[in-house]
């Protein structure tokens, strides 16, 4: 499914999520910015961006009460993210936890001594055109977030599960870098039937009584100069990080 692209898009900086081989890599941890779907080095606009986007389609009196808790998880990243306090505090947190280690790329925090331009730098005005991205079946996630929807409660696990994704580059835009542009799925309770599947004893023709509806959010990504085969470039994602998931993108260096 491939439905019109409505989200607002959300630029990635994604230089420093990488990982130089294809096996398994440090675990992500699920966390306030996981939740809202947002990188640590983003600024409060993004937060609020990604507050407002949530908000919108888990408030209670657009899907029922089960957006409740939901809603709930989501006001309280912003809350404490929005403020300079409560967000400096929660990353000293993470930091005396380890749970922002340096292995775990999608979260990574940076020490007093370095700087968000360390290691190699995207090249944000060059776009990639067209590389061949291949998405793996996305049944599992559409039933977590069902199931999770449907019972009113969140993901019990502390880790994060990645939806690997593999895009292929030429051997010229793996050494130049670039932006990728990237339709990324989510996964949102139906406000027709408020997540039910059914209206007035009928089949929601909105959700076709499956009580979740796909949305696209646009991400940008921004892919590392001499990126190499196999390297793994981990994002963040707006509504599929409030139910634990993130993206990974597996990198394959085509013969061009």
């Amino acid at each position: 499914m491939t439905p019109e692209i409505k989200a607002p898009a959300r630029m990635v900086d994604s230089a420093n999520d990488r990982y130089s081989d294809g096996g398994d890599v440090a675990s992500v941890k699920r966390s306030l910015y996981l939740t809202l779907g947002c990188g640590v080095a983003e600024d409060d606009d993004s937060f609020r961006h990604a507050f407002h986007e949530l908000a919108k389609h888990y408030h209670p009196d657009r899907v029922g009460p089960g957006g409740t808790p939901f809603l709930r998880e989501i006001a309280e990243a912003y809350r404490v993210l929005s403020d300079f306090e409560r967000k400096n505090d929660y990353d000293l947190g993470l930091r005396d936890a380890r749970e922002l280690a340096d292995g775990d790329s999608v979260l990574r925090l940076t020490g007093p001594d370095e700087t968000e331009s360390g290691g190699a730098l995207p090249v944000l005005a060059h776009f990639l055109h067209d590389p061949q991205i291949i998405w793996p079946s996305l049944d599992s996630v559409y039933e977590q977030v069902r199931r999770n929807f449907i019972r009113g409660e969140l993901p019990r696990h502390s880790q994060a599960k990645a939806v690997d994704v593999q895009i292929v580059l030429t051997p010229e835009d793996a050494l130049t870098g670039g932006t990728v542009v990237i339709g990324a799925p989510n996964y949102y309770p139906c406000r027709v039937c408020r997540g039910s599947g059914v209206v007035d004893e009928c089949s929601c023709l909105a959700c076709r009584e499956r009580g979740v509806i796909e949305e696209n959010e646009t991400v940008f990504a921004a892919v590392p100069s001499s990126v190499r085969d196999h390297e793994q470039i981990e994002l963040p994602l707006c509504g599929l990080g409030l139910h634990g998931f993130y993206l990974r993108l597996n990198v394959d260096v085509g013969s061009g």
